[in-house]
């Protein structure tokens, strides 16, 4: 989710469409570990595309690859690809819930103080329920030998609880409505932004907030929905 033509950073916008690219193929392999309520191991995959567009287009492909270590803060690395899009996005797993500490992608590295809460305590969503905070998003351009910095305030909102079916299944979603402002150094209103994440336990995004919807994941939770 952090991604704009002029700054990289957008606050949450890693799964923008852009112009299509060579679509990646992916295994359909389930993952070895049973997923948790916020899915991360690692290989695991969740492939998106347009609703309605055919199976064999240019996708949109989020993979785990792993636990890494950054600055001495042990951070999982997720990476976006295809569609025009190739980023890298660093999360950090806490009892508190899921925060977006970092993405690189080509010419820039994102450091983001404090790290952005995108998910509440695991086990909490529920409508009507919210959450969000204040950051400050520190952008180096590795290329231009430049640096911004922009403030950003946002919040979530669970709106919403509905079934849904997609190509990759049929799902019970929460509709998380995400609002979002960034400041320049006089406090004026820079860019706000507004989207819609359609999330299931278990599972993870099965609409992202440029409305790419699910159509194959190796994510797959026991038959309760949970893990074992």
């Amino acid at each position: 989710m952090l991604k704009s033509p002029a700054r990289p950073l957008a606050v949450l916008s890693l799964l923008a469409a852009c112009a299509p690219a060579p679509a990646e193929r992916v295994s359909v392999a389930q993952t070895t570990r049973p997923p948790t309520y916020y899915p991360h191991p690692t290989g695991a995959f969740w492939r998106y595309l347009p609703e309605g567009e055919a199976e064999d287009a240019p996708a949109l492909v989020q993979r785990v690859e792993g636990p890494t270590v950054i600055g001495g803060e042990r951070l999982t690395a997720w990476r976006a690809t295809g569609r025009g899009l190739e980023t890298r996005t660093y999360r950090d797993y806490r009892e508190s819930g899921v925060y977006i500490a970092r993405e690189t992608g080509p010419g820039y590295v994102t450091t983001i103080s404090p790290p952005i809460h995108e998910w509440p305590r695991p086990g909490t969503l529920d409508v009507g329920v919210r959450w969000g905070g204040d950051a400050v998003a520190t952008v180096t351009f590795t290329e231009a030998d430049a640096q911004e910095e922009v403030r950003l305030e946002y919040r979530f909102e669970v709106v919403d609880e509905r079934p849904i079916e997609t190509a990759a299944g049929a799902f019970e979603v929460f509709v998380i409505a995400f609002e979002s402002r960034s400041y320049g150094p006089d406090r004026q209103t820079e860019e706000t932004l507004r989207q819609e994440v359609w999330f299931t336990p278990f599972v993870g995004e099965v609409r992202t907030d440029n409305g790419l919807v699910l159509v194959e994941t190796n994510v797959v939770p026991d038959a309760e929905g949970s893990t074992p």
